[in-house]
């Protein structure tokens, strides 16, 4: 029986990719597990790939041990696939508002990396449009994304992989970075805020917000808008919201 087996990772696309990694974290046999891994790379269906002698099957495993090896981790800026050039963005913060939403989306359950991957490399592979003069630089466009998902799916893991990493990775740190300034930007609010505290006066029914209380509402966002005004103070601002009501009729 003849079999076709990859004979190393860049044989191997990132649909395949997810299916192994699915299998290894299945319960089941060695066996078991091993006849679906080769179905997968093979095209073979589980029942022939359990009819194989032993002596075949472990001719198979040995040619698929590459499978428990490191992948090599360089990095690609530019590759074809199915005829089709793309690019790749390396830096997170050239990242556009609705890739970056899209990202945070699909990294919001850590389980889910592995089965979102070639939703997350959408994200930063953007397809080149071919023109009778060559190949023209396009930017990241939300309404092909599912197509350029469904691309990365044939491409070879071992172009996947390296960058896969080093995307996560990145944006493990702009996300800390992110956290870092959001914590900065709050307490550089509740300084602002205390000092604007000391120029409110109470209020015609003789009550004083107290800073505990401004500051709940400054996290809860409730007056995260007067902060960003730069014309606007606290203090102006809940004078004119605590200003009495004046009755015409």
């Amino acid at each position: 029986m003849q079999i076709q087996l990859p004979k190393d990772w860049s044989q191997v696309t990132l649909k395949q990719f997810q299916a192994i990694q699915a299998l290894l974290e299945d319960e089941g046999t060695v066996y078991t597990k091993n006849a679906e891994i080769i179905s997968v790379v093979s095209g073979m269906d589980v029942a022939d790939v359990e009819k194989m002698a032993l002596k075949s099957y472990t001719k198979v495993m040995e040619a698929l041990k590459f499978i428990t090896e490191p992948m090599d981790n360089t990095l690609t800026r530019r590759f074809k696939l199915n005829g089709k050039k793309y690019r790749v963005v390396h830096d997170i913060y050239e990242l556009s508002g609705g890739q970056y939403i899209t990202l945070q989306h699909l990294l919001k359950n850590p389980d889910k990396v592995i089965d979102n991957l070639h939703h997350i490399m959408a994200v930063f592979v953007i397809p080149y449009e071919k023109r009778w003069y060559g190949w023209k630089r396009t930017e990241y466009d939300s309404n092909k994304h599912n197509e350029i998902a469904e691309e990365m799916l044939e491409c070879p893991i071992d172009i996947i992989h390296p960058l896969s990493g080093f995307f996560l990775d990145n944006w493990k740190r702009f996300a800390e970075h992110m956290l870092e300034s959001s914590v900065n930007e709050t307490k550089k609010a509740e300084r602002t805020l205390i000092r604007e505290l000391k120029r409110i006066k109470p209020n015609t029914a003789g009550w004083l917000p107290s800073i505990p209380y401004l500051i709940t509402m400054l996290r809860n966002g409730v007056i995260s808008s007067t902060l960003s005004s730069e014309s606007s103070s606290i203090s102006s601002v809940f004078r004119k919201r605590n200003k009495p009501t004046t009755n015409n009729s």
